[in-house]
């Protein structure tokens, strides 16, 4: 897997994390972009963590997101 992490600085505007990234033995890119929070590595980092990792349990990941809007 590769990825990159930034937080783009639009001057008036919140920053703007973000992380892409690719996982060249699935054949996958991935990108996450969080508005007006945080930092790229550490804040949208863990959102893609998440993500791939329900790439292997989609069942428990639909649980987590569900729990975490209601």
């Amino acid at each position: 897997m590769e990825a990159r992490a930034r937080v783009e600085d639009l001057g008036s505007c919140p920053p703007t994390p973000w992380i892409t990234g690719f996982l060249g033995e699935r054949d996958l890119a991935f990108a996450v972009v969080l508005e007006d929070c945080g930092s790229g590595g550490s804040d949208a980092g863990p959102v893609a963590a998440d993500f791939l990792n329900a790439l292997n349990s989609p069942l428990a990941w639909a649980r987590s997101v569900h729990a975490a809007l209601t």
